[in-house]
Parts: C-alpha cells; structure tokens; sequence
C-alpha cells in the first residue's frame, strides 16, 4: 500500500516539475534529472557509485613485463 501511494506521489511530483521546467535554469533542469535518476536507480537496486580499486605495484610490473623489462632471473618469465 505504501508503495502504491509513493508512486502516485511520484506521479504528482514529476507533472508539476514537467510543469516548470520551460522556466528553469540549464543548471537547475540538470540537477534535477541527475536527482530523479538517482532515486530511480536507487529504486531499481542498482549502485549509484562505482568503486574501484588498482594494484600500483601490479600494474607497473606488467608494463614491464609486457615491454621486456622486468629484472627477473632467466627462465623465471615466459616469453611470448
């Protein structure tokens, strides 16, 4: 029932803003598409930020495997 009465809610809150929206400002039209499709992201279960995370170390060995520079003993890395 309540999610039944927040989506007529919605409804009613989205009509006035269509409503308004001839009048707002480039700035003000982009907040609040960026506002609505946070919540309908946020509705639909899906993140609204991204992480990640990144092995310097790792990343850095592997240019230079990839280039032929890694100082490893011989026979330790595979050619291609």
């Amino acid at each position: 029932m309540l999610e039944g009465a927040c989506r007529t809610l919605a409804g009613k809150c989205l009509v006035q803003v269509e409503a308004k929206l001839p009048a707002a400002s480039a700035y003000q039209a982009a907040g609040i598409y960026g506002l609505l499709r946070t919540h309908e992201r946020l509705d639909a279960g899906e993140p609204t930020e991204i992480h990640a995370t990144l092995n310097v170390t790792a990343s850095l060995n592997l240019d230079k495997l990839i280039n032929g520079r890694l100082e490893q003993p011989p026979g330790e890395i595979e050619r291609w």
